[in-house]
């Protein structure tokens, strides 16, 4: 580990091509379009097909949730506890993915990594619900967001009850808004200093007895990227607005050694001045703020790495 407690990964062949030319890929169902488009690309395609190919492509994206989804093992905004989850036989160790929506989007390579180095997978999210002990104002409902609470003292009494070797922690950086002091929505610094003071009692109570790895939040596309997407490979977001607002751990990282580390996949995303939507032939996105399955699905040797890391 370097002595930022970052591990910045990166495929160079990948970063060297982030965009690349669009592809279908799982896409039979749509006709002989996606036969073509899935050999050439979308070069050589009648402009209609081309059309109705790329909305199929979209839309698959859109659908892509991957298999936090197709498992049942995300937690929907009513729910209060998880269902069991528990992957593979402890052989060379338990690690645990736990977080909001933003950790559920990396279940698959890290399941397909455990699964690979023989290592227990389970998995711990909820929508909209971060690990960390900060009391969640739910807009919609303009209420505390009480199943949170009751979700996550399940969660943190489970890994207190039988720590895993290896927490893995993720959760969305959109929390302006969101974060409340007695009943109601703090401002905007009082939130971050909540926030931040919160994430350091979450590291010391799970560090005695686990490593952890804090995921960077992803680039945020621009929420109109799909009208983009409709006419053209080459939809971006400028890296300054793509990275604004996320949170950077790093700091606070530092403070707990070898215990807890960070992962930034940003240039996995952006190159030094944009971020980019399509990479190597996939849509990377299914909303703006969330990666496909079958993109998440491509980062498992770094998962594998993690592992290997530890051991």
């Amino acid at each position: 580990m370097n002595p930022e407690c970052r591990l910045d990964l990166e495929q160079p062949a990948r970063k060297a091509n982030l965009q690349g030319d669009l592809k279908l890929i799982g896409l039979g169902g749509i006709g002989v379009a996606a036969v073509a488009i899935a050999s050439v690309g979308l070069v050589h395609i009648p402009q209609s097909e081309k059309t109705v190919a790329r909305a199929a492509l979209i839309e698959a994206a859109r659908l892509d949730n991957g298999g936090s989804s197709t498992t049942n093992c995300h937690v929907n905004l009513a729910g209060v506890s998880s269902p069991p989850c528990t992957f593979g036989n402890n052989e060379n160790g338990r690690i645990m993915l736990i977080g909001d929506s933003h950790a559920a989007q990396w279940f698959d390579p890290v399941r397909m990594a455990a699964d690979e180095e023989r290592w227990q997978f389970i998995s711990r999210t909820k929508t909209s619900c971060p690990l960390l002990e900060v009391s969640i104002w739910y807009p919609s409902k303009a209420a505390i967001y009480k199943e949170c609470e009751q979700w996550r003292a399940s969660v943190l009494e489970e890994v207190a009850a039988a720590p895993p070797d290896i927490i893995i922690l993720a959760n969305s950086s959109g929390y302006d808004g969101w974060i409340a002091e007695n009943s109601l929505p703090a401002s905007r610094s009082r939130a971050q200093q909540l926030w931040e003071t919160a994430l350091i009692q979450l590291l010391k109570r799970l560090t005695p007895q686990s490593e952890v790895w804090l995921i960077r939040d992803t680039p945020r596309m621009h929420p109109n990227y799909r009208a983009c997407l409709s006419y053209s490979d080459d939809c971006h977001r400028a890296r300054a607005l793509a990275l604004d607002g996320l949170t950077d751990d790093a700091q606070i990282a530092h403070k707990f050694g070898n215990a807890v580390n960070v992962i930034d996949f940003t240039d996995r995303f952006c190159d030094e001045k944009q971020c980019s939507v399509v990479i190597g032939g996939e849509i990377a996105y299914r909303d703006y703020n969330h990666i496909t399955g079958t993109f998440s699905a491509g980062f498992t040797d770094d998962f594998r790495s993690i592992l290997k890391h530890h051991q």
